[in-house]
């Protein structure tokens, strides 16, 4: 393992320079070196080319929290990183298709039909449970909304009932 690799001979080390970076020398040819670098490129550099053996001190920095908003936009300044992110929702719909409305809630679903990969988000919401609906009186207790589940054939929607004799007759 090595880091701050020179380029060319006497240039000063210019590859794996950040903190917790290393290379590996894969193969010592006649004049030239081959090394793997963090990036996984794999690079001829010349044999009397200098580096430093180890790996570079400081790994893990990027691990450590921003315990607070002001130190994100310190860093945000010296990045140039585009800072703060404004959430999609909070905009107006102009500049954004999340944004509007009287209260902020989330977007509008992808259809359920819609092709993997425009099918992210918020999908919009299956059929019911296998049935269709019936307000039937003598279904599952008197004048509430039930689910009828219909063996015969595969038709959803609202069905009427009549209770003739004591047989639920459905007719749609």
């Amino acid at each position: 393992m090595i880091y701050n690799i020179e380029k060319r001979i006497n240039d000063g080390g210019k590859f794996v320079r950040s903190g917790g970076t290393y290379a590996v020398v894969l193969i010592h040819k006649d004049s030239t070196t081959v090394v793997q670098l963090p990036s996984g490129k794999v690079m001829e550099i010349d044999s009397r080319a200098r580096a430093t053996v180890g790996i570079v001190a400081g790994g893990g920095r990027i691990e450590k929290p921003m315990l607070k908003a002001g130190v994100k936009y310190y860093r945000s300044l010296a990045k140039s990183w585009k800072y703060p992110t404004v959430r999609g929702k909070a905009m107006n719909p102009y500049a954004h298709p999340h944004g509007g409305g009287s209260h902020q809630k989330g977007e509008t679903p992808v259809p359920r039909t819609a092709p993997p990969g425009q099918k992210v988000g918020i999908i919009a919401p299956g059929a019911l449970a296998g049935g269709v609906r019936s307000s039937c009186p003598g279904v599952r207790g008197f004048g509430q909304v039930a689910i009828q589940r219909r063996r015969d054939s595969g038709i959803r929607g609202l069905v009427q009932c009549r209770l003739s004799d004591s047989v639920l007759t459905l007719t749609h």
